[in-house]
């Protein structure tokens, strides 16, 4: 189940496309890139006994393969640079 939704344009290869994010109730992170319809990272924690789940998935306004992901019930803010998980 998906609790948050975010997305981003980057220009790669001098094309813009755009990238999904999701974020839902295990904890797990997703990028899409829905032109392709493809599923292309999927982030899960290590620690599958806590009960996580993503509450808020935030793109950079100025950096934008940056992707903010914030947990509840721990203190954990991720950070991803899209182009290197691409």
């Amino acid at each position: 189940m998906f609790y948050t939704l975010a997305w981003t344009t980057l220009t790669l290869d001098g094309e813009k496309t755009n990238v999904l994010a999701s974020g839902g109730v295990g904890g797990e992170v997703h990028l899409f890139h829905p032109h392709n319809k493809v599923c292309f990272y999927n982030w899960v924690p290590v620690d599958k006994k806590k009960v996580v789940s993503v509450n808020s998935l935030v793109f950079h306004s100025e950096r934008p393969t940056w992707h903010y992901c914030e947990f509840s019930f721990v203190l954990q803010l991720l950070l991803l640079d899209v182009l290197l998980v691409s």
